[in-house]
């Protein structure tokens, strides 16, 4: 999966599903102990359009604040915002869909947003700056609709140094599917993870789809925020002085390879004397980047060029930044 920096300040979250009961095409979805029923059938043909998170400019909304003891210093100011819409696809054949929007929101943050990932479509990450100029960065979890298409993605419970299992994303439904408008929505559950100075000039982060940490680049370093489900910590993995190339590295991402496990592929920007590309390798999937190289593009292009050697590690969902 691939994502792309935008100077963004919402986040637009498109969800799109399926449902062919009448044509036959799917099965009927299988109750669940929790309360979700399990979409069965060839999804294939939908997988990489059923869901959709991304980022564009945001709105702004008033917040009321209180700028003196007595109600007479009370006031209103412009906060940023991000948004939520909706969009569902409801097929009436293997071709055709109805689609509908709903969105939610905005929902006031506290600084100015500059990036976020998604372990998968229901649970994303969202970072950005304070005036004060401390990084904030929060978790975004937002609760399955009666009657909603949502996504769910296993927690591997372990730390960072431990092995952990490769962990898949399913579609579900919980209940019967409802048009939006009969549906209750209830607001994100946000947690802050990390807040604070050291993580200045955060350009990218990527979150590990096992969900046991965030990697950020900032200030020319590659950092991780360990333990994101348990007691979040900030550890420094990598400087400019150990690959120069961090000078000029703006955005990353998370991959899965078929021989090679794990990859976070770092992207120069323009500003670089050459296009390359950083590879971190973690290929028995603990956390630990066991190797790492520099390639050209046209070096990368050689190695991983290849369609058939990426393999589908996000079914059912995307995740783009971009306005």
């Amino acid at each position: 999966m691939k994502m792309t920096k935008g100077a963004a300040l919402a986040v637009l979250f498109t969800v799109g599903a399926v449902l062919l009961y009448s044509t036959g095409i799917l099965e009927r979805p299988k109750q669940e102990s929790d309360g979700h029923q399990g979409l069965q059938g060839p999804w294939s043909l939908f997988s990489s359009d059923a869901l959709t998170v991304s980022v564009q400019p945001g709105m702004a909304v008033k917040a009321k604040v209180s700028t003196g003891p007595s109600s007479a210093g009370a006031g209103s100011i412009e906060m940023a915002g991000l948004l939520i819409n909706y969009s569902e696809n409801m097929p009436s054949s293997a071709t055709t869909f109805t689609r509908y929007h709903h969105e939610h929101g905005p929902y006031p943050i506290a600084y100015q947003f500059v990036s976020a990932c998604a372990r998968h479509a229901n649970e994303f990450y969202v970072c950005g700056f304070t005036q004060d100029g401390d990084a904030v960065v929060e978790r975004w979890e937002i609760s399955p609709e009666q009657g909603g298409y949502n996504t769910v993605r296993e927690l591997s419970g372990s730390h960072v140094g431990t092995p952990a299992p490769l962990s898949g994303v399913n579609l579900a439904i919980r209940g019967m599917f409802q048009p939006p408008e009969e549906r209750i929505h209830e607001p994100p559950v946000r947690t802050t993870l990390y807040q604070g100075p050291d993580l200045r000039e955060i350009r990218s982060m990527a979150v590990d789809p096992e969900g046991r940490f965030l990697l950020i680049l900032a200030d020319h370093k590659i950092f991780r925020i360990e333990d994101i489900q348990f007691t979040p910590t900030v550890v420094l993995v990598h400087d400019s002085d150990q690959i120069p190339e961090l000078e000029y590295v703006s955005r990353v991402s998370v991959m899965l390879h078929a021989t090679e496990g794990r990859i976070y592929r770092l992207y120069s920007n323009r500003e670089a004397p050459s296009l390359v590309d950083v590879v971190l390798r973690d290929p028995d999937n603990d956390g630990l980047f066991d190797t790492w190289d520099v390639l050209t593009r046209e070096e990368y292009q050689s190695a991983y060029g290849d369609p058939s050697v990426w393999l589908d590690d996000y079914r059912f969902y995307k995740f783009r930044e971009g306005g």
